[in-house]
């Protein structure tokens, strides 16, 4: 199968479950074409990718492709400018699509609302052709939100929009995803990237490890952690360290934060990390600590991290927001605190750290049962293509020739 994928920003160290997707569809034998509307400076990508240019980033190349594809595919351009309507609006969809392939795939995959916002016209050009939205969640702080009526064309172009959780899936609802057309279905992970003996050790160094990963950023709630792990220290008995991996635009005030509380000695910070050293990192660990709070209209949806950790065997205790109760399986969710309240999460980490060894061990296990019977990325990824292939009655070889 040839599947178009089109990402809002690809490759992005935050988000590795991208890269394992995308790859384990070229292993099971799809040919994969992916298109970016913008990449993360440095970042690198297992596959393949074309990051798309505006206008204004390539004034002469683009006009350029513009007046190529317009002689070569008049018809598509014609079709593709009047989906658009105004002049202005015409010049930019015309920019997007005339770096594209003229030949259509067997699907299209947008993923996030920001790309399915400028994609939206590929339906009205390829009504045949089966097309899926992912909506990961809402904008994060620093990324202005979507307008109302650029939420519904969105959602309304797409024949199916997935989510991560039946809490995400309603969200997009609540924006203008119609109810017939949404799925819940998470982001696999590669289990076997995560091997497990069958048992491991905690408070290995005599100290338990704690550890937060991911954007240093004021949603992930990095002060409410460390507030949390300074009253802990001064009230408790229960020895630790805590590694912070990642970085951001919050770094200097955690940092100086740290510092205040006292707890400068018990924090470790790393900076942003390659994967296999995130996951050697979490491996050594006790306990994860997801503290996010709700920021602009993002909510912590699957935060993949937690699955991650769960293979692992790490206990994971996190903030009782967005879709992460569905993440985590229920024993879990007894340890989960209210968004910003660092007194409860004081109390949860307590709690878990100062009880039997054997708690410990009853919850990592439980954790990594829950991944494995969820998250397998080969079982998703089937499963996103066979809802698709069930929309759409596809015209034979429509793929095989261009749209003129």
């Amino acid at each position: 199968m040839k599947i178009c994928v089109l990402v809002d920003v690809y490759p992005h160290p935050f988000k590795p479950y991208f890269d394992v997707q995308f790859e384990e569809w070229r292993r099971a034998g799809h040919e994969l074409q992916v298109f970016s509307l913008a990449r993360i400076p440095q970042a690198s990508s297992p596959v393949s990718v074309t990051t798309l240019k505006s206008l204004r980033e390539a004034p002469l190349a683009v006009p350029l492709r513009i007046l190529m594809r317009c002689v070569v595919a008049t018809v598509r351009s014609v079709k593709v400018a009047i989906a658009a309507g105004s002049l202005h609006a015409s010049l930019k969809l015309l920019a997007l699509d005339s770096q594209l392939p003229l030949t259509a795939p067997d699907v299209f995959i947008i993923h996030n609302l920001t790309a399915g916002a400028r994609f939206w016209y590929l339906k009205k050009i390829f009504p045949q052709i089966p097309t899926g939205l992912y909506y990961h969640g809402g904008e994060i702080p620093g990324v202005a939100a979507l307008s109302a009526a650029d939420c519904i064309r969105a959602f309304s172009a797409p024949d199916l929009i997935f989510s991560n959780t039946r809490t995400s899936v309603m969200e997009a609802e609540g924006r203008g995803a119609p109810m017939t057309k949404t799925r819940t279905l998470p982001v696999g992970l590669r289990l076997e990237d995560y091997p497990w003996s069958g048992t491991r050790t905690y408070k290995r160094a005599g100290r338990f490890q704690i550890v937060s990963v991911g954007r240093v950023a004021l949603e992930k709630g990095l002060d409410i952690a460390v507030r949390a792990l300074s009253e802990l220290h001064r009230r408790s008995k229960v020895e630790f360290e805590y590694t912070i991996i990642g970085d951001g635009p919050e770094m200097a005030n955690i940092r100086r934060l740290v510092q205040e509380c006292g707890i400068g000695h018990l924090v470790r910070f790393t900076g942003a990390l390659p994967i296999a050293g995130v996951a050697a990192a979490v491996r050594d660990a006790d306990v994860l600590l997801l503290p996010s709070v709700p920021r602009n209209t993002w909510r912590e949806n699957q935060a993949c991290v937690m699955q991650e950790a769960m293979l692992m065997g790490v206990v994971v205790i996190a903030s009782d927001i967005g879709g992460v109760s569905e993440s985590i399986p229920l024993e879990m969710r007894d340890f989960l605190f209210s968004p910003g309240d660092h007194a409860q999460l004081a109390g949860n980490v307590e709690r878990l750290l100062a009880g039997a060894e054997t708690t410990l061990h009853a919850l990592g296990n439980t954790g990594r049962d829950f991944v494995l019977h969820k998250y397998d990325v080969r079982e998703l990824n089937r499963q996103i293509l066979a809802s698709l292939a069930e929309t759409t009655l596809r015209v034979p070889d429509c793929a095989q020739t261009p749209y003129d």
